[in-house]
């Protein structure tokens, strides 16, 4: 070995062996390592960070969306309900059925009137015009 000198790092190395500026310039080496793997794991964490916001904020946006579509599915079939579905003026059975006794009733009370008014009417003679000249 070379003094001053460090032996490659994947290679296994007997501290014993190396001098003290051998070591020095070793634990250098590794702080350098070190620091960069650190920076590296930062800017990855960083970029996973963002990635995470981006992620949350599209998964927000999704379900807004989802509530609004489901609140305009709601709101058609509202609508639809509204237009075509039964009218809520259209009355019952028993509704009908009063309905049926009245015209009933008006009906009778027609037919007596105009019993009475035939009779009246056969009962009277009708009247001659008398001449103008």
């Amino acid at each position: 070995m070379i003094a001053g000198t460090v032996p490659v790092m994947n290679s296994r190395i007997d501290l014993n062996q190396l001098s003290e500026d051998q070591l020095r310039h070793l634990v250098a080496q590794m702080l350098v390592t070190l620091c960069e793997k650190d920076i590296a794991l930062n800017e990855t964490s960083a970029t996973l960070n963002e990635k995470d916001a981006a992620l949350h904020a599209r998964d927000e946006t999704i379900r807004q969306y989802r509530i609004r579509n489901e609140h305009l599915t709601h709101e058609i079939a509202l609508l639809k309900r509204h237009t075509f579905g039964k009218r809520s003026e259209s009355g019952g059975g028993l509704q009908y059925r009063l309905l049926d006794e009245l015209v009933d009733e008006d009906i009778v009370a027609v037919e007596t009137e105009l019993e009475l008014l035939a009779q009246v009417h056969s009962e009277t003679p009708p009247r001659k015009r008398a001449p103008k000249r």
